[in-house]
This record gives structure tokens, sequence and C-alpha cells, in this order.
């Protein structure tokens, strides 16, 4: 497979993943959006980026809502079901699994800690190339 074309359909594949990040992203939809089988695109995404796409999907989600969680205009419930968790107990079982403490807990402590940055433009180094992550993310 050409890797600049993979490059190029991972970093589409990205785009259309942050763009759409507060709907529900099913493994369907973006084997669809790629190209690509379900299982290529499992295949293809873990080798350039380091992450399945559903472990990537739920790491940006939970940090985009997490930021949602510091701002405190929102309530939790909320905030789970603007990212597409289907309750609020679901969000704060997710949550507290990447995070570390619960939604209110965070939120009480106030400060941006585990919140990770969306991987961007392909970079390459020693002949291994990999996607790097953002150094900021935008607040919401």
């Amino acid at each position: 497979m050409n890797t600049k074309i993979t490059f190029t359909r991972i970093e589409k594949l990205l785009g259309y993943i942050h763009d759409n990040i507060r709907k529900p992203l099913s493994l369907e939809e973006l084997a669809s959006k790629s190209c690509w089988s379900r299982w290529q695109l499992q295949r293809v995404f873990q080798a350039y980026t380091g992450f399945s796409v559903a472990q990537y999907v739920r790491e940006i989600k939970l940090s985009e809502a997490a930021i949602m969680v510091l701002g405190g205009k929102h309530r939790i419930s909320d905030i789970a079901y603007e990212f597409g968790f289907n309750s609020e107990i679901a969000f704060s079982r997710a949550f507290k699994q990447f995070f570390g403490v619960s939604p209110k807990r965070y939120q009480i402590n106030g400060v941006k800690k585990g919140i990770k940055s969306p991987l961007v433009k392909p970079i390459k180094l020693n002949e291994t190339v990999f996607f790097q992550r953002m150094h900021s993310i935008k607040s919401v």
C-alpha cells in the first residue's frame, strides 16, 4: 500500500473524527469514510497512530468532555449526552476509568490533567513515520 496515500486517508479520517467527535462514531461509519474494511481500518489505524480506532475516539471524546466539565457551565448529564454516551452513568464510568476520578471530582479539582490532544500531522523520524499530537486542545 502506498504510504503517502495511506497517510492522506488517515489524515482525512482523523479530521472527520475531530469534526464529528460529539456524534456517535461507529467503526462501520469510519470504515466507510476511509474506504477500508473494518478489519483493514483497524490494522492500518493502529499501525500509523499506535491506537485502536475505539481507543482513540474514546480518548478524544473524554478529553473534550473534560474541558466542558472544567468549565462548569453544563450539567454532567448534558455533557454525557452531548458526547454520545447513552447515560450519565456510562459517561461517569468511562470518565473515571480514563482520568482516575469522577467528573464531579475532576471539576472540583479544577486542573486540566490527563487531557489528550488530537493527533494531527505525520512526521518522519529515522525512517519511522508517526502522527504527533496537537499542542493544545480548544476550550469549549
